[in-house]
């Protein structure tokens, strides 16, 4: 009984808790002892809470922080007040040596790939990354992250969720045009967002905002309809005029 109280403390001493709280007591001295405790027992319960447990991870994943898919964005929102959440994110995987095997496949169709693996996966745990955190995880520039994007997108159909896409920041909306127009034409939204690889809701939503832009266009500027809906001006000018290619008029 004894022995196995001392194996027991023993490996307590080695836990995860007691690295945090090791750490706490080097670099802040004026913690005492009772209150290190606690709060490294909080500490790792919230690092396991948003994914951090490095344990889970397998080899060729990484965490990676993204922007959450919930926090909009508006014009003069800073990085530092977007809402960012942890992802757990493949750059390496045996598909892709699987995919490296094929005699008609290139190393640029791979990487292709690899880009769209990472953008769905961010999207799969609630989190959007930019073209700018792509280029990072795979050392590569943004102008040929946007490229083997765009080539991705035309050759197989499947469209890639990454953050100027889904917030509406810069160019990148038509998207949501498309799934609306869809939408429009009598699609069912599931069928919608299978096509497009969007979420049921997020399909939903674009509809909604669609109808609100439409109503407000007959009395609104797109300014005064962008304060009131929350939505940019780029996006508010492809509702407009796909409800004009569609026969209605504002």
């Amino acid at each position: 009984m004894f022995y196995r109280e001392i194996l027991c403390k023993r490996a307590g001493k080695k836990s995860e808790q007691q690295m945090i709280a090791q750490r706490l007591r080097k670099d802040y001295r004026i913690l005492g002892d009772k209150f290190i405790e606690i709060l490294s027992s909080d500490l790792l319960t919230w690092m396991k809470e948003l994914g951090m447990d490095a344990h889970t991870l397998f080899p060729g994943q990484t965490v990676w922080l993204a922007v959450d898919i919930a926090d909009k964005h508006h014009l003069h929102k800073r990085i530092e007040d977007t809402r960012l959440i942890l992802v757990k994110l493949t750059i390496h995987s045996e598909e892709d040596l699987n995919l490296l095997s094929r005699p008609e496949m290139k190393w640029r169709d791979v990487i292709k790939h690899r880009i769209a693996r990472l953008l769905t996966e961010a999207y799969s745990q609630g989190g959007v990354l930019t073209q700018v955190d792509v280029g990072l995880l795979l050392s590569m520039s943004n102008q040929t992250v946007h490229n083997l994007i765009a080539e991705y997108e035309r050759e197989t159909g499947v469209d890639l969720s990454y953050r100027g896409k889904v917030h509406d920041i810069g160019p990148a909306v038509s998207h949501k045009a498309a799934i609306v127009e869809l939408m429009v034409k009598g699609y069912a939204t599931p069928v919608v967002a299978d096509k497009l690889n969007h979420s049921i809701a997020s399909c939903d939503r674009y509809y909604k905002d669609y109808k609100r832009v439409v109503k407000l266009g007959k009395s609104f500027s797109l300014t005064e309809i962008s304060t009131l809906t929350g939505l940019s001006e780029s996006l508010i000018k492809e509702y407009i005029t796909l409800a004009e290619k569609l026969g209605y008029r504002l």
